[in-house]
């Protein structure tokens, strides 16, 4: 990796962590500017757009990560849909550190921010759960009982992370994604 792409790197990762952990009203330029070592300058430099450029780019990085690790998993047709989609639980699991992290798309849908990204976070959402659908009907549901579990999956993972972060207790989240994974044996 070059010093430059390293350097990125380290710079988005700083600033996933802010807007994760504060969200988008309480990732100040200042708690930004800490986060990555930056001066306030030297990150309109990187981001001309200023706040609201650093959380579209984090966000895209977001989805592509969300995507490879969970999403992609729905599509491998070698597996049955039940082992696909207790795949995708996994994937999930670990794009929010098993509990421990917030999903940065759920963040930005949150307080001021909701203007900003919330279109292009619904049109995500609603593809996401387009292939959570059609795994449900390749197991065999209706397309109505398929997209009525889906639905019930995003609302219960996002639920279980959502009290994991109120209660400071990973375990809560663990426990929703392993009950959602046993019922999809």
């Amino acid at each position: 990796m070059s010093s430059e792409s390293s350097s990125k790197s380290a710079i988005n990762e700083g600033l996933y962590s802010t807007f994760r952990s504060l969200g988008y009203d309480g990732a100040t330029l200042a708690a930004l500017s800490r986060a990555t070592g930056l001066s306030k300058a030297s990150l309109y430099y990187h981001f001309p757009g200023g706040k609201q450029e650093m959380a579209a780019t984090l966000l895209r990085d977001s989805v592509t990560q969300l995507n490879l690790l969970a999403f992609k998993q729905l599509n491998k047709k070698k597996r049955t849909a039940n082992e696909r989609i207790q795949r995708f639980l996994a994937g999930f699991s670990e794009y929010v550190s098993h509990g421990q992290e917030n999903c940065l798309a759920a963040i930005l849908v949150m307080g001021g921010a909701r203007p900003l990204f919330l279109s292009s976070i619904k049109q995500q959402t609603e593809s996401w759960l387009a292939d959570l659908t059609n795994a449900y009907t390749e197991a065999g549901l209706s397309d109505k009982k398929a997209r009525r579990k889906a639905l019930e999956m995003f609302t219960s993972l996002y639920g279980g992370l959502c009290m994991a972060q109120m209660l400071d207790d990973p375990k809560i989240f663990q426990q929703t994604v392993n009950r959602l994974s046993k019922d999809a044996e």
